[in-house]
C-alpha cells in the first residue's frame, strides 16, 4: 500500500501550487496536509461502526485556505495566541509586532504568520516534513529563524508531530497548530455532546481582552474543571462569566507535571455518537482549550454549509498567551545556541457500539 500521495490542492495568487499530501496506516485511518500553513486538511478515521469519518473542519473550496480566517488545522507561529499590545521588550530591546485582533493585541503571529507561508516539503517513510526560514524582522519577531515540522501516522493510529527550531539571534517562540475537532464526522452536528477530559489543575486568569492577569487559579470548585470527563452542552450555555464572558471555553490549562512525558493524556474527547476517542499528549506546559466561540463564517466548510458557533473544538499545545511580557510564566526565549523541540501527539481509537466510556478523575 503507497503510504504517502500528493496532489494538486489549489494555486496562490503569485502563481506558486499549494500542494495536498496524504498519509496513511495500515487501520485504514488518513491524515492530510497542505504545505501552505502546514496545514491539517482532514483526518479521516473507522467509527464504531466501521465508517470512514473525517474528524476535522476544514474548507469546502480548497482555495479558502489562502484566507482561513479561523485559521482551520494551521501551524500558528512565530507565537501563538496573544501578546498584549504586540509589544516586548528582549534583552533591554523593545520590539512591536502588528496588532492584528480586535481589542488591539497581537494574535497568531500577526496577520502573515506561519499560517500565511508556503513550506518546503519533504516525505521520508511514512513521515512528512514541512521546512520553513522566517527571516530576521519578520513581523518584527527578531532573528532569522529556521523551523521544521514532521507529521507522522502510526499503525498505533496516532498523529505525532514533531517541531524543531534554531535561530541566529535571540527571539521568542510559541509554536501550535489550530486544528478544529468535530469526532462526529458530520459538521452540521455541533460538539455539545462531546465529553471533555482535561489533566490540569490550575489555568492561567485573563481579563475580558484574553490577556493574562499573571495570576495561576486553581480549577477547583469552578465550570473549568475538566479532571473528570464531563459533556460540554452542561457548561457552554452557562451565565457564569468564566464562560458567557467567551461564549464558551477559551481557557489556557496548565497541563499537570506528570503529564508532560508523552506517556499520559494531557487531555482527552470522546463521542458517543461515533464512538471516537481523542488522546491528546503533548510536552508542552498548557493546552489552549477553545470551542469554536467564534465561527459563523460565510464560507463554506466541508460538506458545503458554513460552520456554526460550537461546530469544533481546539486542543492546542503552547506555552501560556503573553509569556514573553510575564516573567514568572515558563520562558519562550529561544538563543542561538539552543533548539527549541516539541512533540504532540493525538491518539485515536474507537469504541465498541453500546459500551460505556469512563474517563477516571487524576489528580
Amino acid at each position: 500500500m503507497q503510504r504517502i500521495s500528493n496532489k494538486f490542492f489549489f494555486a496562490l495568487p503569485d502563481g506558486s501550487q499549494a500542494t495536498e499530501y496524504t498519509l496513511r496506516n495500515n487501520n485504514g485511518l488518513t491524515a492530510a496536509f497542505c504545505n501552505y500553513g502546514a496545514v491539517i486538511t482532514g483526518i479521516a478515521i473507522p467509527d464504531k461502526n466501521g465508517r470512514l469519518l473525517d474528524v476535522t473542519l476544514g474548507f469546502h473550496n480548497p482555495s479558502d485556505y489562502i484566507e482561513n480566517l479561523h485559521h482551520f488545522g494551521a501551524t500558528i507561529g512565530r507565537y501563538a495566541n496573544r501578546i498584549r499590545h504586540g509589544h516586548f521588550t528582549l534583552d533591554g530591546r523593545e520590539y512591536q509586532i502588528p496588532a492584528n485582533n480586535p481589542f488591539g493585541h497581537a494574535q497568531h503571529g500577526g496577520p502573515l504568520g506561519f499560517h500565511k507561508a508556503l513550506w518546503s516539503a519533504k516525505t521520508v517513510g511514512n513521515a512528512l516534513t514541512f521546512s520553513h526560514v522566517s527571516p530576521d524582522g519578520d513581523q518584527g519577531f527578531p532573528g532569522k529563524l529556521s523551523i521544521q515540522i514532521t507529521y507522522s501516522l502510526t499503525d498505533s493510529n496516532e498523529l505525532r508531530i514533531e517541531y524543531r527550531a534554531v535561530t541566529d539571534k535571540t527571539t521568542v517562540l510559541n509554536l501550535t497548530n489550530h486544528v478544529y475537532f468535530n469526532l462526529s464526522g458530520q459538521p452540521d452536528r455541533l460538539i455539545n455532546h462531546h465529553e471533555v477530559f482535561i489533566n490540569a489543575a490550575s489555568y492561567v486568569e485573563v481579563d475580558r481582552e484574553a490577556i493574562p492577569t499573571g495570576r495561576i487559579l486553581p480549577v477547583d470548585d469552578t465550570l473549568l474543571d475538566l479532571r473528570l470527563s464531563r459533556e460540554l452542552c452542561s457548561i457552554l450555555e452557562s451565565s457564569h462569566p468564566l464562560i458567557a464572558d467567551s461564549s464558551g471555553f477559551d481557557q489556557n490549562y496548565v497541563v499537570d507535571a506528570d503529564c508532560r512525558n508523552l506517556q499520559t493524556p494531557a487531555a482527552a474527547v470522546f463521542c458517543r455518537q461515533s464512538g471516537i476517542l481523542l488522546e491528546m499528549f503533548t510536552t508542552e506546559p498548557a493546552i489552549g482549550f477553545y470551542t469554536g466561540n467564534f465561527l459563523g463564517s460565510e464560507l463554506p466548510g466541508k460538506g458545503g454549509q458554513p460552520y456554526r458557533k460550537h461546530a469544533g473544538l481546539c486542543l492546542e499545545a503552547q506555552h501560556y498567551p503573553d509569556s514573553v511580557n510575564h516573567p514568572e510564566f515558563p520562558s519562550t526565549v529561544l538563543r542561538p545556541d539552543e533548539e527549541y523541540t516539541q512533540s504532540t501527539i493525538y491518539r485515536f481509537s474507537s469504541v465498541e457500539k453500546n459500551r460505556s466510556f469512563y474517563i477516571i478523575k487524576r489528580t
